[in-house]
């Protein structure tokens, strides 16, 4: 039966009292009254068939748990857990890095805070891009050291004294790698018979976006080119010409290529 039958009376208080395996209708007690209270101010009854949500982690569940009876009431806090258990999970948050943050260096802190009112933080584990989890102790950060190039997921889980856990998780970016340069035009030690030429690249950042490139002919001075991908150069000389072409990436990082041509402005000369 009910764990609780009210039928025509009144003025109860029922809170902090645990109901396990007790249905008989929809619930597991039933209220005929007009002016019973099954909750508190601030907490109401455990009922094992009504455990979850606990989106705020207050130890309540997020929706009244429904009695039978025609006096249509609710015990409007539910609890999570039986009265005097620890069901709460621990706070936890990462507070460095800021999510999406790009690093030019292979050694990165992560950073966290963390409480739990209940039972008190029993300890503190981190991971990297699913690998396995490493016991912290109760610290509050841990160094990962020679990072690849590319993105990088940390995971940090707090665990208290009654077992509840709460995780928490930042991605970022590590770039250590120097951009590189593929020149389209003109291919390596070719000759051309103009005295103009527009040099054509390609360029990867290989971990973070291109920010801009300088050009450079033979030993002249650097030309901003911005994000443009060709340059024309001038009034060339015949003879050759180193062409160079400085890419700068997100992070930072420099790379410098450079290709040889040839310019042959002369005619040939013929001799009888």
């Amino acid at each position: 039966g009910y764990g609780i039958c009210f039928q025509s009376c009144n003025y109860n208080a029922v809170f902090n009292n645990s109901f396990i395996n007790c249905w008989w209708g929809n619930s597991q007690a039933f209220d005929d009254g007009s002016t019973n209270t099954w909750n508190d101010v601030a907490s109401g009854n455990y009922w094992n068939d009504w455990t979850i949500p606990d989106d705020d982690l207050d130890g309540i569940v997020d929706y009244p748990y429904g009695l039978d009876g025609d006096a249509f009431v609710n015990d409007h806090y539910p609890l999570a857990g039986p009265p005097g258990t620890d069901v709460t999970k621990p706070v936890l948050s990462i507070t460095s890095p800021m999510p999406d943050t790009l690093f030019s260096v292979d050694d990165v802190t992560v950073q966290w805070s963390f409480s739990d009112a209940g039972s008190g933080i029993d300890y503190i584990e981190v991971t990297i891009d699913g690998g396995s989890w490493t016991d912290m102790g109760t610290a509050g950060s841990h160094e990962f050291t020679s990072l690849t190039t590319g993105s990088h997921t940390v995971q940090v889980r707090a665990w208290d004294l009654a077992g509840n856990n709460n995780t928490d998780s930042v991605t970022f970016t590590v770039d250590v790698t120097d951009p590189t340069v593929t020149f389209s035009n003109p291919a390596n030690e070719t000759w051309t018979q103009s005295a103009s030429l527009t040099l054509e690249w390609g360029a990867d950042g290989t971990g973070s976006s291109i920010t801009g490139f300088r050009v450079r002919l033979d030993s002249g001075s650097w030309v901003d080119n911005g994000v443009l991908y060709s340059y024309s150069f001038i009034d060339l000389a015949s003879g050759g010409h180193f062409a160079y072409v400085e890419a700068t990436d997100e992070a930072g990082h420099i790379g410098v290529y450079f290709v040889v041509f040839y310019v042959d402005l002369n005619d040939p000369e013929v001799s009888i």
